[in-house]
């Protein structure tokens, strides 16, 4: 898996560590995780080499940062990539036809000098997260785990809705979700037995429908990977296709396919091309007439390549797509024919 990139404006690099001691103390922590981001992250500048010098020459803080771009132990090479190395996307003229799979799953943030208007455009038309320096100071939830603990009163009343809840989790173009018996009927390892079309109905939909953009300009790319059951796949994959295709009224073109697994997996995962989600007791908890879960469980909801509290999680995610890569080589695919764009990564 190829590393994720963030673009960013040299103008907002000065202006984003010029900020520091003008802003409110309440928004201090999340200057200091926008600024550990930054040093972590592999850099697209839109500037030249001499450009980003001449502001090294005067902005300590952009210096100091620079200094821990340093990969590994190797004084002369950094993580940034210059305009000259590497082009610069202008999210402006972003179109279906002219944005590549690569932007659009490879890219881990934009930030940029333009207005709050044009990072939202992109963001709900593309599926990819871009901020300036007014809203990503306004984004603390990028940094935190906006996971939560069950069993709660409110998140049983609301289900999946309120889980998901928190803004710009639905900030997608693919997602993947890993879960051996979410369609399967009444296997032994549920701790209570439901249908596969009540696991669908009270489960998969509910949490598409939350992370489901309700436009998007580009195909919405859906892999779910699960043990076949007693329902085949190569019939279950157009009913599903259908079901999910009705949650956006057709604004959203679905691309979806089921992939065959064995025992390649273990763990409950949901990733998109932003967030990793994992649930202890996987992604069937609800049930139809007000059942939910009533043991103790936990769902943990991350942005991996943009957090720096949890290194382990950014290491899972790539596991998680080069184990796929391997499934979807044996073509034990059923639905629609394509290449996952995060499995392509």
């Amino acid at each position: 898996m190829k590393q994720k990139v963030v673009y960013c404006e040299l103008d907002f690099l000065q202006r984003f560590t010029e900020k520091l001691a003008s802003i409110p103390f309440e928004k201090q922590q999340c200057w200091h995780n926008t600024f550990s981001f930054i040093a972590k992250s592999r850099i697209v500048l839109n500037a030249s080499k001499e450009d980003l010098g001449k502001v090294l020459a005067t902005n300590k803080i952009v210096f100091n940062l620079y200094k821990r771009t340093l990969e590994g132990n190797n004084q002369e090479k950094h993580r940034w990539l210059y305009n000259t190395e590497a082009t610069f996307p202008n999210i402006e003229t972003f179109s279906a036809s002219s944005v590549t799979d690569e932007i659009l799953t490879s890219t881990a943030m934009f930030l940029t000098t333009k207005e709050k208007v044009v990072c939202n455009r992109i963001m709900k038309k593309m599926g990819i997260l871009a901020y300036n320096m007014e809203t990503i100071l306004d984004s603390d939830f990028l940094y935190n785990d906006c996971g939560t603990s069950l069993p709660d009163e409110r998140r049983q009343l609301n289900g999946w809705k309120s889980i998901l809840e928190q803004r710009e989790i639905n900030v997608c173009n693919s997602l993947i979700i890993i879960d051996n018996y979410l369609l399967q009927s009444n296997v032994n390892q549920n701790y209570a037995n439901k249908s596969v079309n009540e696991k669908v109905e009270n489960n998969l939909l509910p949490i598409l429908d939350a992370l489901l953009p309700k436009k998007i300009d580009v195909p919405f790319q859906i892999s779910l990977f699960a043990i076949e059951g007693k329902e085949p796949f190569s019939r279950l994959a157009n009913d599903l296709k259908d079901k999910i295709k009705a949650l956006r009224g057709g604004d959203v073109k679905i691309n979806l396919q089921i992939c065959k697994c064995t025992k390649e997996f273990h763990d409950r995962v949901l990733i998109t091309n932003n967030i990793w989600m994992s649930s202890g007791m996987g992604f069937d908890l609800f049930g139809a007439k007000g059942f939910h879960v009533n043991r103790p469980t936990t769902i943990s909801l991350l942005f991996p390549f943009v957090q720096t509290s949890a290194p382990w999680v950014e290491k899972a995610y790539k596991n998680i797509i080069e184990k796929g890569k391997m499934i979807t080589k044996n073509n034990l695919c059923y639905g629609d024919k394509f290449e996952c764009r995060l499995i392509a990564l």
